[in-house]
């Protein structure tokens, strides 16, 4: 399994990763690599925290968003507005500034602005 340390896609850059407790990894394309501090988020990375994980992205815009493992989160590809975050399975924390980030659950779907 390689180390992502930079984008190397057309994928637009939604944000950073600036945290990661534990063990955890992104599928980019059709390749899983080890999650590390500094990676750039990107529309369409699949993140993976495994048990005991905690893993924190900081969006453009200021919002920071924490998921907690066992985990999976999807940045889907955006047609527009705040990032769009798919929460397949685990916990997330949001800090939301500006137009904040939108969550979608099995549940819900909701944009997060302003707010925690």
């Amino acid at each position: 399994m390689a180390l992502v340390s930079g984008g190397a896609g057309a994928a637009t850059e939604i944000g950073a990763i600036t945290l990661v407790e534990g063990g955890a990894r992104l599928l980019r394309g059709a390749v899983w690599y080890k999650l590390a501090p500094g990676v750039p988020a990107e529309e369409g990375d699949i993140v993976e925290a495994f048990d005991r994980t905690q893993i924190q992205f900081e969006l453009t815009g200021g919002t920071t968003v924490n998921l907690a493992g066992p985990g999976v989160v999807y940045a889907v590809p955006g047609k527009g507005g705040p990032p769009l975050l798919s929460l397949r399975e685990g916990w997330l924390k949001v800090a939301a500034k500006g137009a904040g980030v939108r969550v979608r659950t099995p549940a819900l779907d909701v944009i997060v602005a302003e707010a925690t």
